[in-house]
């Protein structure tokens, strides 16, 4: 959805300026921002209480601490938005800079072609153009 491309695209931006805030030495661009705990890796976490209940305190205090999301699947990629969405709802609440953790991994022919993580694109050329245009458009 155009949401999702805008908020990705803010991403990518962000991801570029931290770089260079962080190559220019001036400062922890992290200092005074909230890590965005994942609620996907919290359902997960919490979905795993019943089968371990005597690990309950500490699945508790793992459900709660920022993770990455991975963006494996072109399905994953569509459900940042929703993500980012609830990032800057946090931001907004808290005031704070909301720092989220994303993992862009579903590329053309990632892995050098190792199977188990080839991806959902194909580069069938040097160019690799067929493989970029599905990337953006499916």
């Amino acid at each position: 959805t155009k949401y999702n491309k805008n908020m990705i695209s803010k991403v990518i931006l962000s991801s570029l300026l931290l770089g260079l805030a962080l190559g220019s030495g001036t400062g922890n661009p992290f200092e005074g921002a909230d890590f965005f705990a994942n609620p996907d890796y919290a359902k997960e976490v919490n979905s795993s209480i019943a089968l371990h209940p005597s690990q309950a305190a500490i699945m508790n205090i793992a459900a709660q601490q920022a993770a990455a999301y991975w963006m494996d699947t072109m399905d994953h990629i569509a459900g940042a938005g929703e993500l980012l969405a609830a990032a800057e709802a946090q931001a907004t609440k808290t005031g704070n800079p909301t720092v989220v953790a994303l993992i862009v991994y579903d590329v053309p022919d990632r892995d050098c072609s190792a199977g188990a993580s080839a991806g959902e694109f194909s580069c069938a050329d040097s160019t690799c153009a067929d493989g970029i245009n599905d990337y953006k458009t499916k």
